[in-house]
């Protein structure tokens, strides 16, 4: 969940990147962000462990995300997966691609967005599921963003593979500066979207 409501929050910052630019024509874009819920009542069920087995709900807490349409005229897509940096040649392609782009410079670096699929409506509204990322903390003393995060391995891979495309170009993605070592550091130590 974690991961998806930082998606969305580098989302935003996406969309206001480009209304400054004034850039047009972009897709439709949101995340199917899960909500946190618990079993309301009684916990008792919860705190016998000889009833495991039988009970509905294994714990008391869970994620609940909203049901996404299928079938018919909705199509699920894949963009890229957590290990390849993928270049897409349609417009819904190149606008995700920006936006993985856009994250990873809004972020200084930290934090690179991977494995994007969603769900594309009949009006061509696309509801992104289920990301994983990658962060540079994998590699340090923090926790890494989960068993799939590969680190400043996989960002450097972004910055050596991707090829900026048009909308990238639009939004100055490709002029942004390299950081020193040292001020990676300091961004790595006080991510900005945390605090």
């Amino acid at each position: 969940m974690k991961i998806t409501v930082m998606a969305q929050y580098f989302l935003d910052s996406f969309l206001k990147r480009a209304s400054a630019y004034e850039i047009r024509g972009l897709p439709e874009m949101q995340w199917n962000i899960p909500n946190i819920a618990r079993v309301v009542g009684s916990t008792s069920d919860f705190e016998d462990v000889t009833m495991i087995e039988s009970r509905p709900l294994i714990w008391p807490d869970f994620l609940i995300a909203p049901l996404l349409p299928i079938g018919g005229a909705y199509q699920e897509r894949k963009f890229c997966g957590n290990g390849d940096v993928v270049n897409n040649t349609d417009t819904l392609g190149r606008a995700v691609d920006a936006y993985i782009h856009h994250a990873l410079v809004d972020s200084h670096g930290t934090f690179l967005l991977a494995d994007i699929q969603g769900m594309i409506s009949p009006s061509g509204q696309l509801t992104l599921f289920d990301p994983q990322a990658h962060s540079p903390s994998c590699n340090a003393s923090e926790e890494p963003l989960g068993y799939w995060d590969k680190g400043r391995t996989q960002i450097d891979k972004f910055y050596r593979e991707h090829s900026c495309n048009a909308i990238c170009r639009s939004l100055h993605l490709h002029d942004e500066p390299k950081m020193t070592e040292s001020q990676q550091r300091d961004v790595e130590r006080h991510r900005p979207w945390e605090m």
